[in-house]
């Protein structure tokens, strides 16, 4: 074979591995954006109606499916063992949980349909890839497309009767994170900032404190990062400078600030607005644990009384009657006991650390401070890390950077 044979060669499997994790990417990023298209659909045509819900997010989970199908063949060829022993290590896992724990049958049952089918095609799916630049860029174009879903979604409730929602709130914090980063690491562009600050308003207008709490803790990372990476000290010094002195004026001037919010909530009333977030953030109760703290202790009261063995994946919804501890600690704690769940939490804490603050990979740096803006810190006061399929994504950011560097599995 002649040396313009071996360069033809050469770029037909660079054109192929490239076409390959756009194929990925776009199935990963697909399945982020179907929940907010999702709910856009049923927000919008006023889809109240149980069964037409389920039917509408059955159709776009079958879409979903049929794109991770689409590229189970490039995935298994790069990642085929890992694959298949991470299934065979929660199957079994699972399988030995319900002899042990028959008790929790049931919400294993609805926990393995988000991990089995969501979370770790996700994740895996994400090891797969191997120009992570690639999927970072697919993801910023993302962020745009959910920013204008959620738009529509807000206008779609001012014109109507505005109500408190969550799932909103937490479903608009993901373009924010993203369009922020993007401000702060790529480009600064005006029409960002607006965008911004229009969905913070509608999370203060119709959702909840949580995201918002994630949102500065994202904000905190992004400028700890900037300051770590960046070698002109000057704007290192200015940016940690600048900060400090706006969290000074806050707290000093923390009176006018609640005037503001005042008039804020006030002129929302006026229009027939009800804001909880401003609501609860003006009464005695602010400290973002609002029915939290039941949970919490009881959580802990269930973990002494049985801290060796714990009570098995997706024990803490027995005793909680359904629900899980809303804290990603207490509840690997009371599925694993104190000694595993410890040691597992310091495995997690290591693969965290690692990523966010020791990254060898600027692309994977960033995109694991953006998923755990978006996945990881929520899951101290909200959700489960078993259904959060971003947690999982984050994870497998961590892992990748950890592992994966040079394919060492």
């Amino acid at each position: 074979m002649n040396p313009n044979d071996l360069e033809i060669d050469n770029n037909k499997k660079i054109s192929r591995t490239y076409k390959e994790d756009r194929s990925i990417s776009f199935a990963i990023i697909f399945q982020i954006c179907m929940l907010m298209t999702n709910y856009t659909i049923k927000q919008v045509f006023q889809v109240n109606n149980p069964s037409v819900r389920s039917i509408i997010s059955f159709v776009f989970m079958i879409i979903v499916g049929v794109l991770y199908l689409k590229n189970i063949r490039s995935v298994f060829k790069r990642i085929g063992p890992f694959f298949v022993l991470t299934y065979v290590f929660w199957g079994v896992l699972f399988l030995v949980t319900m002899l042990i724990y028959p008790e929790n049958f049931e919400y294993l049952i609805e926990v393995s349909f988000w991990l089995f089918l969501i979370c770790l095609p996700t994740a895996l799916y994400y090891l797969a890839i191997r120009d992570k630049l690639i999927f970072l860029d697919m993801l910023l174009l993302s962020g745009y497309f959910q920013m204008i879903l959620g738009l529509i979604i807000f206008i779609s409730m001012i014109i109507t009767t505005p109500n408190y929602d969550m799932v909103f709130s937490y479903l608009l914090l993901v373009p924010i994170v993203i369009i922020t980063y993007k401000v702060l690491f790529i480009r600064f562009k005006l029409i960002d900032i607006i965008l911004i600050i229009v969905a913070i308003a509608a999370i203060l207008t119709v959702g909840s404190r949580g995201p918002l709490l994630s949102y500065m803790i994202y904000i905190m990372l992004l400028i700890l990062s900037y300051i770590l990476k960046k070698k002109t000290k000057i704007k290192d010094l200015a940016i940690l400078f600048i900060a400090q002195v706006v969290l000074v004026i806050l707290t000093l001037n923390i009176n006018e600030l609640f005037n503001l919010l005042d008039k804020l909530d006030k002129l929302f009333l006026k229009y027939g607005i009800q804001s909880r977030t401003l609501y609860l953030i003006m009464s005695d109760n602010i400290d973002f644990s609002t029915g939290r703290s039941d949970i919490f202790s009881n959580t802990i009261s269930y973990i002494t009384q049985r801290p060796i063995l714990g009570y098995g994946i997706a024990g803490d919804r027995v005793f909680l009657n359904g629900t899980y501890p809303h804290n990603i600690l207490l509840e690997i704690l009371a599925q694993f006991g104190v000694a595993f769940g410890g040691l597992i939490i310091a495995i997690f804490a290591f693969y965290w650390i690692s990523a966010l603050c020791f990254n060898k990979s600027k692309v994977e740096q960033h995109l694991a401070i953006i998923f755990a803006g978006i996945g990881l810190i929520s899951l101290f006061y909200s959700g489960s890390f078993l259904t959060s399929s971003n947690y999982w994504l984050f994870m497998a950011i961590c892992i990748s950077s950890v592992n994966f560097r040079k394919k060492n599995y």
